[in-house]
């Protein structure tokens, strides 16, 4: 069988989960995950998006002799393979800035250069500071969107988006970001 997809980034979505459902037998090189990329969120109260080509296991994520360098490394969700790894890494660079999450690996103490380009949100990697309710639900929505696009739920982000352009417009508030996410969104990218 075969279905019709609107735009290259929804057909790699669906392979990939296609692939990862069915295990075809005589599939090996679309199997191999040791090749394609993993977008992983890590499990921590500010979540941060990272790249992986082999995902860990629940059950070596919960052996007792992990040193402490892979315990800070821990991962909640994996979402992939990808086949398209340069394709991903192209989607989550223009998401980001409209969706901004930390990739900072330590906290700090200055603001991050990620931060001052709009790409951070600062308080989830800066230390001192005491981030407010609304401002973790808003760091966590973003990461929600982004994960509802990497496994192919975009019609809610669209309606979504367009809701949320129209209400600005009524307040005469700029949307020009969330227009080109849309549109960007749209077109897959």
């Amino acid at each position: 069988t075969w279905q019709e997809i609107n735009t290259e980034i929804e057909a790699l979505l669906l392979e990939a989960s296609l692939i990862k459902k069915h295990l075809p037998p005589y599939n090996i090189v679309m199997r191999d995950d040791k090749q394609y990329l993993f977008v992983g969120f890590t499990e921590e109260t500010f979540p941060r998006i990272m790249y992986t080509h082999q995902p860990i296991s629940h059950e070596a994520r919960n052996m007792k002799h992990e040193t402490q360098e892979k315990r800070k490394k821990k991962f909640l969700e994996y979402i992939g393979p990808f086949t398209e790894a340069s394709a991903v890494k192209k989607l989550l660079r223009a998401l980001r800035k409209t969706f901004p999450y930390c990739t900072c690996k330590k906290p700090h103490t200055k603001m991050c250069q990620q931060a001052e380009l709009g790409l951070c949100m600062d308080f989830c990697c800066r230390i001192g500071t005491e981030p407010s309710r609304e401002q973790r639900a808003s760091y966590l929505k973003n990461i929600r969107f982004i994960k509802n696009i990497l496994v192919g739920r975009q019609k809610a982000l669209i309606t979504h988006l367009s809701s949320a352009m129209k209400s600005a417009s009524k307040h005469q508030t700029p949307h020009a970001a969330s227009a080109s996410v849309l549109s960007g969104t749209h077109r897959g990218l």
